[in-house]
């Protein structure tokens, strides 16, 4: 059974920032692409396993059954 993995308004925002950030500032479009992928992977399988992962750190958000997922470093 696949859950839905909805990102925030901000989550999408940042998420768009960090991609343009890296393609524009660090001149590197290969590395955003790599970054952009981990990310769709990642909601993958979030959806597929979310309870492979922790509940946020947040209190009142873990409460409410978000799970958080690290990405990497790139």
């Amino acid at each position: 059974m696949a859950y839905k993995v909805d990102f925030s308004g901000q989550a999408t925002a940042d998420l768009s920032r960090i991609i343009i950030y890296i393609t524009e500032e660090l001149c590197n479009p290969q590395a955003a692409e790599r970054f952009y992928i981990a990310v769709d992977d990642k909601r993958g399988l979030l959806r597929e396993y979310p309870y492979m992962f922790p509940l946020y750190h947040d209190e009142k958000l873990g409460a409410k059954g978000i799970h958080s997922v690290v990405v990497g470093t790139f």
